[in-house]
């Protein structure tokens, strides 16, 4: 381990190559929540995490207090990214505090057009004490994992009524993760950054064929090299002689990928998907955010779109674009749509997907030129017709919740199927889903399809598709005007 280095970026742009000190250990914080119904974004800033041994008040720094981690939690459903990789001297902990401040919240609203609102948001606690038991071994030249888990279900006080008041206690736990027998910590299978610097070439020793210096958490959270391997499956690069041509990627590219941490501490991309290349010279950023409303022509085709923008790469939040906006979308011709799941074969899912399937309440990453709205005039993104580049829109691997209504079909296996899922988000307006799985489908906390119930709630992590005309996936019929979600994997909450 004593040759392990790790890169960290920290908000305002500076980057540090720490080397694991003697008698230290690793520590891999990743961060994930439970949701809430019609919370359409939560975004926090995590400005430090502390660590304590028995019987002492000095606190170990995780991440620094100037760290300020900007996280929206809407973002992490079921889909952990990680906040914090570094060092942290070896020895028990028994105690761990970690600071919070700026909430904010939006949620659906059908007063409003768009249907959004912002919630005037206060902590009611922003120094968070958590204990270990037993006690957090940290061991010398070794990795140890937590997971940071936000429960939002029991962090927002509601009124006699039900609603939100605005008042958030957080109820976070750092739950230990355990390496997996092929000694990975906890796949992550939604990593988005932005691409800071590429190595397209390794020594004949090391196992990796290039990395990728990935910027996470809009620039505010570490640079993480994600290392390539043989195996590793990219979309949106060609290849050369069976290996993706890193030489070809450009820096400040946004990906999404999907990988793990191993033993030593290095991240492993199992695929990396390249999206667009931002330019802010020429106001082009990804806007990660959800549709709110839809503008159709009279063949269902979507001609603009409202986005709640919770999420920028690189983050112009600060400068230009306050986060948690709606934002119009003007698609035109040349608009380019991506669905892909990046699979072994690069190829789409069962659905198309264009502009007769958009739809309320999905989650997208759009690339395109922005041009800065005044009094009622909104920010709008669209292509950039003077250089020619086009508006981009990627459908985002997502988690929503529901509750089971009834079985469409199931295979032998229990796995492969479908089933219809309501959905508690009012932003769907009571329409149904129809969730469609396959033998690839993870279930937790649930056997498989014929163990689902109408209660407890599902979180369904997916690809959420409109599909407009009807069709028949692996058998199923799916009648027009169905939103249909392909499942990935199926959580039934405790």
């Amino acid at each position: 381990m004593g040759g392990l280095v790790l890169a960290l970026a920290r908000c305002g742009g500076y980057t540090t190559s720490i080397p694991t000190p003697p008698g230290s250990g690793v520590l891999l914080t990743e961060i994930g929540d439970a949701p809430i119904c019609n919370v359409l974004s939560f975004r926090i800033v995590v400005s430090s995490m502390s660590l304590f041994h028995p019987n002492s008040s000095f606190p170990i720094p995780v991440f620094p207090a100037s760290a300020d981690i900007k996280v929206n939690l809407d973002s992490v459903r079921d889909t952990p990214t990680i906040l914090n990789l570094g060092t942290v001297p070896a020895g028990e902990y028994d105690r761990a505090r970690i600071a919070l401040h700026s909430p904010q919240v939006d949620v659906f609203d059908p007063t409003k057009t768009p249907p959004t609102s912002t919630l005037g948001t206060t902590l009611t606690n922003g120094s968070i004490q958590i204990t270990f038991n037993p006690p957090l071994s940290i061991v010398k030249n070794q990795i140890t994992a937590l997971l940071m888990d936000f429960d939002m279900r029991r962090s927002f006080q509601l009124d006699s009524k039900g609603q939100l008041t605005g008042k958030v206690t957080p109820v976070v736990s750092l739950v230990p993760i355990s390496a997996s027998t092929s000694g990975s910590f906890g796949e992550m299978d939604d990593i988005v950054g932005f691409v800071r610097n590429v190595n397209p070439n390794s020594s004949p020793s090391s196992p990796f064929i290039g990395t990728i210096g990935l910027q996470l958490l809009s620039g505010t959270g570490p640079l993480i090299p994600a290392n390539l391997t043989s195996s590793t499956v990219t979309c949106g690069l060609p290849c050369v002689n069976g290996s993706p041509a890193l030489n070809q990627l450009t820096t400040d590219s946004v990906i999404e990928m999907d990988g793990y941490v191993d033993t030593k501490g290095n991240l492993i991309t199992n695929v990396v998907k390249v999206e667009g290349q931002e330019n802010l010279s020429k106001n082009i950023v990804a806007f990660l955010g959800i549709i709110t409303s839809l503008t159709k022509d009279t063949s269902g085709n979507v001609l603009q779109f409202t986005l709640l923008n919770r999420e920028e790469e690189p983050d112009v939040s600060s400068l230009f674009l306050p986060l948690d906006q709606n934002l119009v979308v003007t698609v035109d011709p040349t608009t380019v749509y991506q669905s892909s799941s990046c699979s072994a074969n690069c190829a789409n899912p069962a659905l198309a997907f264009g502009p007769a399937s958009l739809a309320v309440g999905q989650e997208v990453i759009v690339h395109g030129a922005y041009t800065v709205g005044s009094g009622i005039t909104p920010t709008s993104v669209k292509a950039d017709t003077k250089d020619g580049i086009p508006l981009k829109i990627y459908l985002k691997l997502q988690t929503h919740e529901g509750n089971f209504t009834s079985l469409v079909a199931v295979g032998s296996d229990d796995r492969t199927g479908a089933f219809w899922l309501k959905p508690c988000g009012s932003i769907f307006q009571n329409t149904p889903i129809l969730v469609i799985t396959s033998g690839a489908t993870n279930y937790l906390n649930v056997t498989g399809l014929n163990g689902l119930t109408s209660l407890p709630s599902l979180l369904v992590k997916g690809l959420l598709f409109f599909e407009s005309t009807g069709t028949t996936i692996n058998g199923v019929t799916v009648p027009p005007g169905t939103l249909v979600l392909l499942a990935k994997q199926v959580h039934e909450l405790s």
